[in-house]
């Protein structure tokens, strides 16, 4: 059916409003085999707002190969014609929008009416749009197809599906102005089973808003955000989205889920996947506070967020607004939030900003850029008991968390007159940040001021808190716990909380009151016996056994505020005055163990290590298929078979015969509840997997049968794969106190590759001994944290150790490879920024020489202990021997000193050094450089003092030297 033979002219002018309905009408009433309706090319037709009603007696296709045009602006359109909407299909089946043509909407004079406040030119602000009408709307239709259409400035949502079913848009194109309000490209409501493929969306609003009852969509290659979900309080379900392998380009919003305050109703299920962004705004956004004014009251009710997955999200942002910004309710919090292959970039010359968090809970399964510290892990506990109501709530873990700039750090707060019970929770791993109420049990929790006080209560017991490091604004205590006066808090627990106030204020005492627990090691502040009543006798007495020194803890500040990079020297703490010392000798016994590891501990970790063969060109595998016992762990690179009595939790095995055949299994099956060590024993073979211990597995032990038998292997580079540095590592581990032997990590790209890890470690603790790290650029990174690596190798050519922890290598091979033309060899490169921060690397007693390789072409290439990566980096090289490889200098400065002079504020020293390479007087002359001559200032690098070695080495069995 062409509209030309019904009356239409085509020139833009005439009316064609009755050609397109009695078109319509004839085209949906034919029983052809798909009849097509033909908007025929080369002209232009005028309509008013018209609704094409189905069901029609066969599926039809509507064509549109020429132009669509409403009526120009609200002072052109009818006062009896619904402003709402234009083009509308009502109760279609089986219909198809296709065509080379173009939909006009003319939306130019819709966009400033006094309604909805925008931005306008310049940065002002303007209003607009009010009633203005929807271009396309399908309402109540099934089985619908739109292809190959260009809609053009719409006065509002471009296209709308409202209560439909299985619907297709595949290659349209979607133009609107940046400044546009409201001209949301594509705009799904109570619609289901929706594919959006291969589309182009530019527009003034989100080019694809999904709203209330909406699932089964899968959006891919193309643009798209997330819209408004719970409208003023009305109730919104949204689940089971997909937005994957799509381009999002100057953008405001990327990633977008937004919901009113004051909503009801959830969104699930939402996965974005293989997204690229350049120069967005807000790349990744979930706003649960969106509101059109300012004046918007905080409200209680929230849609509820959850299972939200981001993965593979890379490109730039505008650095105007956080790349992440996870804005979650204050009652209702984002739950269940991954994150995976996250790298967003500010543009090019600008900082990198971090992620902002408020109430969400979730992990990261890889490190993002930039780094997000703020999810919370584990569940919530908000207000319970409520006016005489019943509450239960058990069994519950947050951990590996930050908080900043938070008026509640870890809450449990319970009304009063309440019933039931909170119990079994454990927080774990939680750093703050200037938090108000760092820790706080609240059972007089009121919403206002003349609440009278009551007998019953929810019953509080079985609290754990553990590591809960940071600091406070002093408004409040910072250990507050406030329990009914009928119903006591029983069985808190408190271990490793190091609290503060912030920088230039008095420290406060804790608050108890009505509080039965112990602490396993002494608090700051401390808790005095009076407060904290104890239900378990020798409270104290566990504390000493876990701690070496209070007074050591309380007045070595700088160590346990490393994490935070503060300078504690306008600290005021009190005196302590009437604390006694521990005997120092007490400490360890003769076997080097504090006298509180119990012998299974010993048993698992303990031994001496021997040397190996130095002769690293010749190392020959031995195949060997027995199990190694866990018990020699620390012992012999050479494992011996299992004893009964202990075995380890997982056997990885290539061959099958273990639980597992891969690494990653095995930590998939890391318990939930660990007690103790998770350890892994890996069989001999070549592991091709790029593994991450992540922040929640702790205590993870990994051996294997000899570091150059059981070895973990990758090749993600940098400069080859254009993969960001960080991620390009083989190995990575973030849980607390990672350990490892036996075992060899490569980056096997080779010196093509560019920067390219092997290793990456940013566990607090870290050990790992009788190991091998194998790469060319960019070797072994020591992310942060304290880290200790003995008799270990080492090979590469760049910047083979680097970060910006602080780590210490004992007893230590390094053999420097065959860089590329034109390359230098730099062993070191130290990433301190500030001198208050915890950097630096200390090689002590290692040896240094170059393998076979350049030991061929010697001559050819320099190599130096290090040269400075950031402002104040730290590097000391002592007791080592250097072989000829070194050069006479010792040290180098960045490619371009007029640029980096951090040669000139670096901390570089040597001390007691032989070999060939250990001549100094050669040596630069930086002001940043220095030969220590005395012992005693030598000692300051030694493990017991650079990463305070003798309080947590020891009790792992590793044989260690603590002095020089």
């Amino acid at each position: 059916m062409k509209l030309i033979d019904f009356g239409a002219v085509g020139d833009g002018v005439a009316d064609e409003t009755n050609a397109f309905k009695e078109a319509w009408d004839s085209a949906c009433q034919c029983q052809a085999n798909s009849p097509i309706f033909l908007v025929p090319r080369g002209y232009y037709f005028f309509l008013q707002s018209t609704i094409f009603t189905g069901p029609c007696q066969s599926p039809l296709i509507f064509q549109v190969d020429g132009t669509m045009m409403p009526p120009d602006g609200p002072e052109s359109w009818p006062k009896y014609n619904s402003r709402r909407q234009w083009l509308v299909f009502y109760r279609i089946d089986q219909m198809t929008l296709q065509g080379s043509g173009l939909i006009d909407g003319r939306g130019q004079q819709w966009w400033n009416l006094p309604c909805k406040p925008h931005k306008g030119p310049n940065g002002s602000t303007l209003s607009g749009p009010c009633d203005s009408p929807t271009a396309i709307r399908f309402f109540m239709s099934t089985n619908l197809t739109l292809q190959g259409l260009r809609i053009k400035d719409s006065p509002m949502f471009n296209v709308k599906f409202d209560g439909c079913s299985n619907v297709l848009i595949e290659s349209i194109s979607i133009i609107a102005p940046e400044l546009s309000p409201n001209t949301d490209g594509i705009h799904i409501s109570n619609t289901n089973n929706v594919q959006i493929y291969n589309s182009i969306i530019s527009n003034g609003d989100d080019c694809v808003s999904i709203v209330s009852g909406c699932y089964d969509v899968d959006i891919r290659n193309i643009t798209c955000g997330q819209g408004s979900l719970g409208n003023h309080d009305s109730r919104a379900w949204v689940s089971n989205i997909t937005v994957r392998d799509s381009t999002i380009k100057q953008s405001k919003n990327g990633l977008r889920i937004k919901t009113w305050q004051g909503g009801y109703g959830a969104v699930n299920g939402v996965k974005y996947e293989n997204i690229r962004m350049e120069n967005v705004r807000n790349p990744i956004i979930i706003d649960q506070f969106y509101c059109l004014t300012k004046k918007c009251l905080n409200q209680t009710s929230a849609v509820v967020v959850s299972d939200i997955e981001y993965k593979d999200i890379k490109g730039t942002y505008d650095v105007r607004s956080p790349p992440m910004n996870f804005a979650c309710s204050d009652s209702v919090p984002c739950r269940n939030i991954t994150l995976s292959e996250v790298e967003l970039l500010p543009v090019e010359g600008e900082m990198m900003l971090d992620a902002f968090c408020w109430n969400v809970y979730g992990e990261m399964e890889t490190m993002t850029i930039p780094p997000v510290s703020c999810l919370l892990d584990g569940t919530p506990i908000g207000s319970l008991g409520n006016h005489d109501s019943r509450a239960w709530v058990s069994n519950i873990t947050v951990r590996d968390s930050t908080i900043k700039q938070s008026k509640n750090g870890l809450r449990i707060k319970t009304w009063q007159g309440g019933y039931g019970a909170v119990n079994g929770v454990k927080y774990e791993n939680i750093r703050m940040e200037n938090v108000r109420n760092p820790i706080i049990i609240d059972q007089f929790y009121c919403l206002t001021k003349k609440c009278f006080n009551q007998t019953s209560a929810v019953v509080v017991s079985d609290i754990e808190y553990k590591d809960i490091k940071g600091t406070y604004d002093v408004r409040s205590p910072p250990m507050n716990f406030a329990c009914s006066d009928s119903v006591p808090c029983r069985n808190i627990t408190l271990s490793e909380v190091e609290l503060l106030p912030v920088e230039g204020e008095m420290m406060l005492d804790a608050f108890c009151w009505n509080v039965y627990g112990e602490m396993e090691t002494m608090t700051i502040p401390p808790i005095t016996d009076e407060k904290l009543k104890k239900d378990i006798k020798n409270t104290l007495d566990a504390a000493n056994k876990h701690t070496f020194n209070s007074e050591k803890i309380i007045y070595n500040v700088p160590e346990i505020l490393k994490d935070f990079g503060l300078d504690l020297s306008d600290y005021k703490l009190p005196p302590i005055g009437h604390r006694r010392l521990l005997d120092e000798g007490e400490e360890l016994d003769q076997q080097g163990y504090p006298s509180w590891v119990a012998a299974s501990d010993r048993r698992i970790l303990g031994g001496d290590s021997k040397d190996e063969d130095d002769d690293h060109d010749d190392k020959k595998s031995k195949k060997d298929d027995h199990v190694p016992k866990p018990n020699d762990f620390f012992k012999s690179p050479e494992p011996e078979p299992l004893k009964k009595d202990v075995k380890p939790d997982a056997v990885v095995a290539q061959d099958g015969s273990g639980q597992f055949k891969t690494i990653r299994e095995a930590l998939d099956n890391y318990p939930r509840n660990l007690k103790g060590r998770y350890i892994i024993y890996i069989k001999c073979g070549e592991y091709d997997e790029q593994i991450i211990v992540n922040r929640k597995h702790h205590n993870v032990y990994m051996y294997g049968d000899g570091k150059d038998r059981t070895i973990i292997s990758g090749n993600a580079n940098h400069g080859v794969a254009e993969i960001t540095i960080s991620n390009t590592a083989t190995f990575v581990a973030e849980g607390e106190r990672f350990m490892a032997k036996c075992i060899g990590f490569k980056n096997t790209i080779g010196p093509r590759g560019g920067e390219a890890v092997a290793f990456r470690s940013q566990s607090p603790h870290t050990v790992m001994v009788d190991c091998s790290f194998e790469g060319y650029q960019n070797t072994l990174y020591y992310h942060t944290h304290y880290q200790f690596y003995k008799n270990c190798e080492i090979s590469g050519t760049v910047d083979i150790i680097f970060g910006s922890g602080r780590a210490f290598f004992q007893d230590t091979k390094i053999y420097i490879r065959k860089p590329q033309t034109g390359q230098s060899n730099i062993i070191t490169a130290d990433g301190r920024m500030k001198t208050e921060e915890m950097g630096g690397v200390v090689l002590h007693n290692c040896k240094i020489k170059a393998d076979s390789e350049l030991k061929s072409a010697k001559g050819q290439f320099k190599t130096y202990l290090g040269r400075p990566w950031k402002q104040e980096a730290k590097a000391i090289v002592m007791k080592s021997e250097l072989g000829d490889v070194i050069q006479a200098g010792g040290w180098t400065a960045w490619e371009t000193p007029e640029e980096k002079d951090y040669h000139e504020t670096c901390m570089f020293r040597e001390y007691g050094n032989k070999g060939p390479g250990s001549n100094t007087d050669g040596r630069v002359t930086w002001s940043g450089y220095q030969v220590i001559e005395d012992e005693d200032e030598a000692e300051k690098f030694s493990s017991e003092k650079f990463i305070d070695a003798k309080t947590w080495v020891p009790q792992t069995g590793v044989p260690i030297n603590l002095k020089l």
